[in-house]
């Protein structure tokens, strides 16, 4: 994201030197805390009233320039299971809380192929991302947690995925007789706006001017600030350089020339969106 920073701050700079006046405003919010559910950055401008009343948006997301509609929404789950501690040398007098987990898990692998089916319409992911379980090597674990990060699009909804964890919850219960407890730890909704709106127009003609070649409307697996915007009343597209797949990786960068198109797409749409004189 740190490049689509670059890229439009980039695109002011072309206007100007270029001589062109927008016949319009430009707002840029350059927050943090995305990562994190973006509560203190967008998500702080959006519930204190300070975001603009625009009339169209662009989240600048690593999309590789395509143009995406719709994100997914996350659940931060954590489900603890709890055993009986004793020593790992009379492991028989102990309920190993690891072990119970171990059932949730497969669980979870299980009604994650349901809730995949293409039968079902439905793409709830859910995949474990942390596991905390025991304190002492020699100790049978009295407890243990798994982080759930689980995704879901604005037609499934938080409520269709809190559903599909608590089944495959309520089923080890009730077949394991294991003591389950499950909190929620983060919820970020979905977004979605009309593929067919102004401003998705406007972008996919700006990315075929600069690379020659049709943008993709699609999809994010991730979930984004856009939300904020969107729930704002703002149409906003996620589009900017680079690739997803490197996010979060060791070698994570974005190419100069990927830098070079997204810039000149971002120009190209400010004075296509707003005109210039």
């Amino acid at each position: 994201m740190k490049g689509s920073i670059a890229c439009v701050l980039q695109a002011f700079s072309m206007i100007a030197r270029a001589g062109l006046e927008l016949q319009g405003e430009i707002a840029i919010s350059l927050v943090g805390d995305e990562e994190c559910g973006g509560l203190l950055g967008s998500g702080y401008l959006y519930e204190h009233g300070m975001l603009p009343r625009a009339d169209a948006g662009i989240c600048g997301e690593p999309t590789g320039l395509d143009v995406v509609t719709t994100a997914q929404g996350r659940l931060w789950i954590e489900v603890t299971t709890f055993g009986t501690s004793a020593h790992a040398s009379q492991a028989e007098l102990g309920d190993n809380a690891i072990k119970g987990m171990e059932k949730v898990l497969q669980a979870f692998e299980k009604q994650e192929l349901v809730s995949e089916s293409p039968a079902a319409g439905r793409h709830v992911v859910l995949t474990p991302t942390v596991i905390r379980g025991g304190d002492s090597p020699n100790s049978i674990p009295d407890c243990c947690t798994l982080t759930i990060d689980c995704r879901f699009l604005p037609s499934e909804g938080a409520k269709f995925a809190r559903e599909q964890i608590a089944h495959a919850v309520n089923g080890v219960r009730r077949d394991e007789g294991i003591r389950i407890e499950v909190a929620e730890r983060a919820c970020l909704d979905a977004s979605e706006i009309d593929p067919n709106s102004e401003i998705v127009c406007i972008v996919q003609e700006a990315v075929r001017i600069v690379s020659g070649r049709q943008s993709r409307v699609g999809m994010m697996r991730g979930a984004t600030d856009a939300r904020f915007l969107i729930a704002a009343g703002v149409p906003t597209v996620i589009v900017g350089p680079g690739n997803l797949g490197d996010a979060h990786s060791v070698d994570e960068s974005v190419l100069l020339d990927d830098l070079v198109q997204g810039a000149l797409v971002y120009a190209i749409t400010m004075c296509s969106f707003l005109g210039v004189c």
